[in-house]
């Protein structure tokens, strides 16, 4: 159904809710929307402050729905909250991200505009209640503060998009999922700090075919507390980033030696299948996550041509340059 869902993921996220909340009763919209809390296994006040923030603001907000995600992880709560959604369009708005009040209308036109931009994203500027350290300018990225590219346009070659304010096509999410896409990363679960799951995200809808678009036009202040401007919380977040890679490179192996641009439009669903098949079970992560490879040809050959096969192949032989620890 054509329309915009907004989803707001919270855990422990009383205290920046409120804002949050009325930022998006102040969208001027022209199209049908709702907005979807999910609360994932929060143990303060963040299902009675949401009702309360609706209440307050019901007569521009209109539908709101609340739904309770007890699984632990930022990426459940997203699956849960996306199954959910009434309308195509999906905009994953963090409990602490302050949309601007044309996003939502800039987001609709921007994916009606293409049918094959699977995923967007916008440009943010920080908010603080302090001065923020000297340092924050320079790694401002790492918070998804900034901007996503120099210009508005295709940066499906950078391979992501930030989750904050992140837009995407439900449809095409769902069939992802329906064809036997799996997170095989967590993002952030509670209190640790675990990453990529927007870039995985990003990655499956590259691999069905679809771009990334990023828009300049698309603008939210992110709000960054107190808590989050110290050195051991970056080095924290960085080391959640870090310990992603390892998932997001395979990803990469398929995207750069399986589908080639040219071969995105002749991917059927059990290609789909296939692929997804062949990222479980080459990932079996470890503690440091070493790569356990199992290929079964038959499955393989049911799927692919011969050709597809070879370059699996040469994924492979580049993995064990790279020295990452494959076993049969």
């Amino acid at each position: 159904m054509k329309g915009v869902s907004i989803i707001i993921c919270c855990y422990n996220s009383s205290k920046r809710l409120p804002h949050t909340i009325k930022c998006i009763s102040e969208q001027k919209l022209d199209v049908d929307w709702e907005l979807i809390i999910v609360n994932n296994a929060s143990t303060d006040e963040t299902f009675n402050i949401a009702t309360i923030e609706w209440e307050k603001n019901k007569q521009s907000i209109g539908y709101l729905t609340i739904i309770n995600e007890e699984k632990i992880g930022l990426n459940y709560a997203r699956t849960t909250g996306i199954k959910n959604a009434k309308y195509e369009y999906v905009i994953l708005c963090d409990d602490d991200n302050w949309l601007d009040e044309n996003y939502c209308n800039i987001a609709y036109k921007i994916m009606e505009s293409d049918s094959k931009i699977g995923v967007l994203g916008g440009r943010s500027e920080a908010e603080f209640n302090t001065l923020p350290p000297h340092w924050f300018t320079s790694y401002q990225r790492e918070y998804a503060v900034g901007v996503q590219a120099l210009t508005s346009g295709d940066i499906s070659k950078r391979g992501y998009v930030w989750g904050a304010g992140m837009v995407i096509r439900k449809s095409i999410f769902i069939n992802l999922l329906n064809s036997g896409f799996n997170f095989l990363l967590s993002d952030r679960k509670g209190k640790a700090l675990s990453s990529g799951g927007d870039t995985e995200i990003s990655k499956w809808f590259l691999i069905a075919g679809y771009k990334l678009w990023y828009s300049e036009d698309l603008y939210f202040k992110h709000f960054i507390p107190d808590n989050r401007l110290n050195i051991e919380y970056f080095i924290s977040l960085t080391k959640g980033f870090e310990n992603a890679l390892e998932t997001l490179y395979l990803y990469d192996y398929i995207i750069l030696n399986k589908l080639h641009e040219e071969k995105y439009n002749k991917i059927h669903i059990n290609a789909l299948k296939t692929i997804i098949y062949l990222i479980k079970v080459i990932l079996k992560r470890e503690k440091r996550s070493w790569l356990l490879l199992n290929l079964h040809l038959p499955a393989i050959i049911n799927n692919f041509l011969a050709n597809d096969i070879y370059l699996l192949k040469s994924s492979i032989k580049k993995l064990q340059k790279t020295k990452i620890k494959i076993r049969e």
